[in-house]
Order: C-alpha cells, then sequence, then structure tokens
C-alpha cells in the first residue's frame, strides 16, 4: 500500500511529462524522493541526476537552486555511495556555487554532511565538464 502510495506521488503529472520531452536529452529516474532528470555520467561512473521539480520551479529564473544527486556504483577500488547537494547557478554569468552536501553509503545511512558556509567560492562553468551539462539543463537557451 505505501509503495503504491510513493509511486503515485513521483508519477509525473501532464507538465511534467512536457517539460521532460523537451528538457530531458538524458531520460529521468523515479525514486521515492522525487522524480530526478539524468544529468550525465562522469569519468569515474558516477551517475549525475537534478530533481525535476526544482527544475520546473527555476525556470526562467537568472538563479535556479537545484537539488542534484550523485550516484557511484561500488567498483574494486571504490564503495558504492550516492549523495545529494544543492547546487545554484548563474544563468547570466556562465558560473555555479555548490551548497549543502549529504553522502550516504550502500545502506542509506548518512555518513557525512557539510552546510554551506556564509560564502561558497563562484566556479566557472568549464567547456566539457559536467558542469556544463548541469548548466545546459538547468539554465537552458531562451529563443
Amino acid at each position: 500500500m505505501i509503495a503504491t502510495l510513493l509511486l503515485a506521488l513521483a508519477t509525473p503529472t501532464p507538465e511534467q511529462m512536457e517539460w521532460l520531452k523537451y528538457n530531458a536529452p538524458h531520460g529521468f529516474d523515479i525514486y521515492p524522493d522525487g522524480i530526478w532528470v539524468s544529468a550525465g555520467r562522469d569519468a569515474a561512473g558516477e551517475a549525475y541526476g537534478m530533481l525535476l521539480g526544482d527544475l520546473m520551479r527555476g525556470r526562467g529564473t537568472p538563479n535556479p537552486t537545484i537539488w542534484m544527486r550523485g550516484d557511484r556504483k561500488a567498483t574494486k577500488s571504490t564503495k558504492g555511495y550516492s549523495g545529494k547537494f544543492r547546487v545554484t547557478f548563474n544563468c547570466r554569468n556562465n558560473t555555479y556555487q555548490m551548497g549543502t552536501s549529504i553522502r550516504y553509503d550502500s545502506a542509506g545511512t548518512v555518513i557525512w554532511q557539510r552546510q554551506a558556509a556564509a560564502y561558497e567560492p563562484t566556479l566557472d562553468v568549464i567547456p566539457g565538464s559536467m558542469a556544463e551539462i548541469w548548466y545546459g539543463i538547468a539554465c537552458p537557451p531562451t529563443s
């Protein structure tokens, strides 16, 4: 019963499906905590996602703040873990700032967290980087 309710809550609405059709080139995943737009995979194998609700609320704003998710599968050299972090994008200046970060072990237990500092450094979006993919989803070009 609870699983059915959680799935119903995470099912995309018609408005969300329309947004996903045009703005989620890498697809999306449904988790109990929401719908996550796939945002690429880095060279180490970590897969990233961006919370759909945050993306939709932030569209058209100059500085959207998005919850992001990273999932790293266990390999011989690393333990499996997942993490969530907040990123604020500056769509006018091609920059971003990292915020609160939380890391979970493979059982879902919090193993590390960091609250955003009063002043976080502003980072440039570097061409060819993961941040460029994230920026392209959070700050789509306007027509």
